[in-house]
């Protein structure tokens, strides 16, 4: 039985070519990434799981856009004052 499963989970993705050529995000690798790009980054793969009705990937993603933002405006709420 646990054969089968493990069969069924890994037909989908064969390689890391495959994984590379379905991928639809860019990686990025910046040691560093602004505030406003991190929340645009969320927002475009939020909008991608969106597009393809994966509502619960998208909603996860809309927590994390949520928890980022938060972060993002005590920060800046924190330099003004």
């Amino acid at each position: 039985m646990s054969g089968h499963t493990f069969g069924t989970t890994f037909s989908c993705l064969m390689t890391i070519r495959h994984i590379s050529r379905l991928q639809r995000l860019s990686d990025n690798s910046a040691e560093h990434v602004d505030h406003l790009d991190m929340l645009a980054e969320l927002r475009e793969a939020h909008n991608l799981w969106d597009e393809e009705n994966d509502v619960p990937t998208a909603s996860l993603q809309e927590t994390r856009m949520e928890a980022a933002e938060r972060r993002f405006w005590d920060e800046s709420l924190n330099i003004h004052c």
